[in-house]
């Protein structure tokens, strides 16, 4: 399949997904911008823990095609865990789809908030390295829609912001969300 049919059928699949309303093609200086706000973003305390780095809107960043999506209450979000909690290279928490396996969890002694478990081997690390610590946000997982080239992220406030003013839209409406998604 070449690189265009490619393009073609991933904005075809954007917009006939369930609860994604519009999308716009991002350009370079769109790019330059999302890119600033996310690094702004990421410098900030996530979760009231500590800095974050967003790894799906990095990686969507990276591709040659940037697509912004707007988003209602009918999107259909995969099921798949989309917050790892790192501190150097080392995983410390994250979040835990898995009803059986956060019952493990509980069992073992970790530290169980919703569906975000903290392990109880690596609090001392979490205490001694809080610096070092990050919330890296994940891709959400489509392949089964927009292929295994597309990553698709969830951005940060002010790149949702970005998004909706780019398509004209009041940025004030809770009820529309964005995703960026990038391809080659």
């Amino acid at each position: 399949m070449s690189a265009d049919n490619y393009k073609i059928d991933v904005l075809k699949e954007l917009s006939t997904m369930q609860g994604i309303i519009r999308t716009i093609e991002l350009n370079d200086k769109d790019r330059a911008e999302i890119e600033r706000l996310e690094s702004e973003a990421e410098n900030s305390v996530l979760m009231g823990l500590c800095k974050g780095i967003n790894v799906g809107v990095r990686e969507a960043l990276k591709r040659k095609n940037l697509v912004g999506g707007l988003t209602d209450g009918t999107m259909q979000w995969p099921r798949c865990s989309l917050i790892k909690l790192t501190c150097g290279s080392e995983l410390i928490g994250e979040e835990v789809i898995d009803p059986a396996k956060i019952e493990e969890c509980k069992q073992r002694g970790d530290i169980v908030v919703g569906e975000i478990v903290f392990y109880k081997d690596k609090m001392g690390k979490m205490k001694e390295e809080r610096d070092e610590m990050r919330v890296q946000i994940l891709p959400l997982e489509m392949p089964d829609r927009l292929g295994p080239y597309a990553v698709v992220g969830s951005p940060s406030p002010p790149v949702d912001s970005y998004i909706k003013k780019r398509m004209g839209l009041d940025t004030k409406d809770p009820k529309l969300g964005t995703i960026l998604v990038g391809f080659d």
